[in-house]
Parts: structure tokens; sequence; C-alpha cells
């Protein structure tokens, strides 16, 4: 099942502009984390960290999450590189990176939020937010953005019966956005609102003869 969720990258768009008093947020769902991470050390792969509820071999009701460091790339309309903040609100005992740290959670756009939320259109508990500037600080509205579930820790399942190794995690989700039209007509506002799946890309490759997993040519998806 984990095979057919597979994302090497999650992609897709963001829109806030203020003069359709644009919200944006992005589900992002591991479907079968808990199967790799909700136990003692170590985790399975492709996930690498446990659900830190396990203090001294013990279940405990507390902690963070499983967290995942990821990057990111966020472009805008024209194709421009755009960087972005850390996520705010960080997760507890987490300084630095771009961890997702739940089987489910939302990622908000250019949102304050406030402790553990709630998000705008979702009212999620569980969200970060993402501030997507040009180097200048200059924020923007719209574009698309796609997350690295491979990178540098070469994120890896176990192989399967013939071999194949999938790389990434997975990972499926969705878009929420929401706009608002404040003259529909006169004394009246129009509320729009709609779902769009994330579209990914894959990462398999096959054992080359007589060499390790997953460093032959590349799977037939």
């Amino acid at each position: 099942m984990s095979s057919v969720y597979q994302s090497a990258n999650l992609l897709n768009e963001f829109a806030t502009e203020t003069s359709l008093a644009g919200s944006s947020e992005w589900v992002i769902t591991f479907p079968t984390k808990r199967f790799y991470v909700d136990r003692p050390a170590p985790a399975i792969a492709p996930f690498t960290n446990i659900f830190n509820r396990f203090t001294g071999g013990v279940l405990a009701e507390t902690g963070s999450g499983a967290c995942e460091s990821l990057s990111f790339n966020v472009r805008d309309r024209e194709e421009g590189t755009v960087g972005i903040s850390l996520f705010s609100p960080q997760p507890p005992g987490v300084t630095n990176g771009a961890p997702l740290c739940f089987e489910s959670q939302v990622l908000s756009f250019n949102q304050t939020i406030t402790g553990s939320g709630p998000s705008r259109i979702l009212a999620s508990q569980l969200t970060r937010n993402v501030n997507p500037t040009f180097g200048g600080g200059t924020r923007i509205n719209a574009g698309w953005m796609s997350i690295d579930f491979v990178g540098a820790a070469n994120r890896a399942q176990r192989p399967s019966v013939q071999g194949h190794v999938y790389r990434g995690l997975p990972a499926t989700g969705f878009w929420a956005q929401q706009i608002e039209n404040r003259n529909a007509r006169v004394g009246v506002q129009g509320f729009y609102a709609g779902a769009f799946g994330h579209r990914r890309t894959r990462a398999c490759t096959i054992p080359a003869a007589g060499g390790a997993n997953g460093t032959g040519p590349a799977c037939a998806l």
C-alpha cells in the first residue's frame, strides 16, 4: 500500500491575493505512517524518526510527533525562484528546518498562526505556515510549490518481491482554496472555495545485475 502512495515530490499551487481575500492551505497526509513510526526506535524506512511518545521503551502520551525534515522549492507565477521562511510556529523541540511531524497536517500560506492555530480555512490545530518571499522580503501571493520527500536522506522503502526500490514517502493530500468577491452585487458578497489534489513525481529503480537493490534502471511505472 505504501508503494501505491510513494511520492518523490508533491506539487501544487497557492493563491493568497489580497484583492480576492484569497486563502490557501495544503493538506499533507501520510496514510501508512503509523506502521513505520509508532514503535520503539528505530523507525522503519522510509521514515527516519519514531513518534516520540516512547520514553525508555514505555509509551507516554506526550511528544511532538515523528518529524521529517524536508526541502521545498517555491516559484511565483512567472517562474521566479522564491524563498520561504521557516515554518511558523515551529514544532516543539525543533529550532530549524522545515519539518512535517504528523500523519496528517496542514500547510497554510501567508497566514498569521498563533500557537497551534487554528488555520483560516480548515481550522486545523496542526498547522505550519509558509511565507513565500523574494530575496528582498517582498511577499509572494501566488505561485506553486513542490516538497522533496527523497532529499539528502535518500529515503527508500524496502524492496518489493521483484527488488523494485521506491524512493520518497507515501503521501497524498490536496490544496484547499477560498476566495471572496466583495462586489458580487450591491450589498452582497460572494464566497467561493475549491479543493485540488496534489500532483506528484515517482522514483523507482530495479536492481542491476549482480548489484545492490535500486542501482539499476528505472522501473516501468
